[in-house]
């Protein structure tokens, strides 16, 4: 069985651009030029959303050197640990919808303290896993789709965050 997803695995990415290039060809689509137009749109949007991902950096390093995240941490503590979700996790709780590689350092520093099969390390891997970095999708799809009234996407977002926390807590504690 595993034989079979390897082979799987290394055939897939191949086998897909093979089928992309055959569809092309059947089409009869100037393939190259085809690309050369795709990657300039993708430059073009890259360069677009620049101004906003930087806007969101400064924002973090803001928000983390202010002393916020730490206020925050000890304000939401004591809901935390009445909901059964371990102390350790606090920093990484707050800092996934700011920060998806600040929440993985995160974790990983606590993976190293507590162990890999400690409750605390299974509920924040399935938490990385299930849940989003909110502010910068928020930044990168608004940015490139130009939309200036988000209206409900953040509320929307968070509650999304909340319910795949609340869900790594609860399918952790019981498996």
């Amino acid at each position: 069985m595993s034989a079979v997803v390897v082979g799987l695995s290394v055939g897939f990415i191949p086998a897909v651009m093979s089928g992309i290039l055959l569809y092309g060809l059947f089409k009869r689509l100037d393939i190259y030029a085809s690309f050369i137009q795709g990657a300039k749109e993708g430059l073009m949007t890259a360069v677009e959303i620049i101004p906003y991902l930087v806007a969101v950096f400064i924002a973090i390093d803001l928000f983390k050197g202010s002393g916020a995240l730490d206020l925050i941490q000890q304000l939401l503590a004591p809901v935390f640990q009445m909901a059964g979700v371990p102390e350790e996790l606090l920093p990484m709780l707050v800092m996934k919808p700011v920060s998806g590689s600040g929440s993985l350092a995160i974790l990983e520093s606590l993976i190293q303290e507590c162990g890999p099969d400690s409750y605390a390390a299974r509920v924040g891997s399935v938490m990385l896993g299930s849940s989003e970095t909110i502010f910068y999708t928020l930044a990168v799809y608004f940015g490139a789709t130009a939309v200036k009234n988000g209206r409900h996407t953040l509320f929307a977002g968070m509650m999304a965050y909340f319910a795949a926390t609340a869900a790594a807590v609860v399918l952790c504690r019981y498996m």
